[in-house]
């Protein structure tokens, strides 16, 4: 499995599209280590049937230092993202 850091992460969200509709598989919050995992089924999925879909993509979103985590879940058709969003506070991305 490849991994890659990234640098920006309130970008990177937006060039994925804020992930709208991505399939959740897991989800792993750790308020004592302040990490939040989320193993994701397509993390391109927002763009198939577009000319920007790369492919399917099964990844792992981990943050690091999460210190706020808001999850409004409705299951009618599995568990997906509707936006995600990061919002950088002084010195962090909260």
């Amino acid at each position: 499995m490849k991994t890659n850091r990234v640098d920006d992460p309130p970008a990177f969200l937006h060039e994925k599209g804020g992930l709208h509709d991505v399939g959740i598989e897991q989800i792993n919050f750790d308020p004592s280590q302040k990490t939040l995992s989320l193993s994701v089924d397509d993390i391109n999925w927002n763009f198939e049937g577009f000319p920007e879909y790369e492919g399917e993509r099964p990844s792992t979103l981990v943050f690091h230092d999460a210190r706020k985590v808001f999850v409004d879940v409705d299951n009618k058709e599995g568990i997906r993202i509707g936006d995600a969003e990061i919002h950088k506070t002084p010195n962090v991305y909260a």
